[in-house]
């Protein structure tokens, strides 16, 4: 109920239907007393003391509101507030507890666990970035390794496409078209033909060798192919 109402909202209503139901409480009371008491000349006692039971009922209300608005209600949100920010933000800041002094050992605690969050995050974000690190650094070698070799080599995946080249291949491919990673090897090769050969080294599950055209037509490669395993793509000798 009321839960699309902000916190300090609803504690808010919470004090005045507490305000106005002792009001409501203390005015039945006095009525009832001013009914059996049968004194018509007890009428301004029972006003005079029903307005002053109402103002200092109003007064006292208020008055504690303030103080739970100010030390439960803004902390609580605050505090939230900064984990939420710390939950989506990445920030690593620890939480100051100051602010919510009063509300026992929650604000330790999320700050323990905002802590714990923060050391995840950079843990994560570290081991990303190693391994980002070691993985360009592997592709490094291999490139290098590759560029050794005798012929021009390229790896492609079980789609064709292009995983990794080395330079006399990227020398070739650039005869056709710019040389780029995940192209389609049919954007240089004439695809009948590489998918004749494909389909031929998948069935022997050896290397075949293949005459190929390039797209335009104007050059002719011996093409040996090799495969990596099943479902994990192929090595191309240009």
């Amino acid at each position: 109920m009321l839960t699309y109402l902000s916190l300090r909202l609803r504690i808010f209503l919470f004090f005045c239907l507490l305000a106005f139901g002792s009001i409501a409480v203390v005015m039945a009371g006095l009525w009832i007393s001013y009914q059996r008491a049968g004194l018509p000349a007890l009428l301004d006692p029972f006003v005079f003391a029903g307005l002053l039971s109402s103002f200092s009922i109003l007064g006292l209300c208020a008055a504690i509101w303030l103080l739970f608005d100010e030390h439960v209600a803004k902390p609580i949100e605050a505090l939230a507030s900064q984990m939420r920010v710390r939950a989506h933000g990445g920030v690593s800041r620890a939480i100051d507890e100051k602010f919510a002094r009063y509300l026992g050992d929650l604000a330790p605690a999320a700050a323990g666990l905002a802590g714990q969050l923060g050391d995840a995050t950079l843990l994560r974000a570290r081991d990303i970035a190693e391994e980002t690190a070691r993985l360009e650094a592997e592709k490094a070698r291999l490139t290098a390794l590759l560029s050794e070799l005798p012929v021009a080599t390229v790896l492609l995946g079980p789609d064709h496409r292009i995983v990794l080249y080395d330079a006399q291949a990227a020398a070739v491919l650039a005869q056709i078209a710019h040389p780029r990673l995940n192209a389609c090897l049919f954007d240089y090769l004439d695809q009948a033909a590489l998918k004749a050969a494909h389909k031929q080294m998948i069935r022997t599950g050896k290397e075949v060798l293949a005459s190929v055209t390039g797209r335009d037509g104007a050059q002719s490669y011996s093409l040996r192919l090799k495969p990596l395993g099943e479902g994990e793509g192929y090595i191309g000798h240009i």
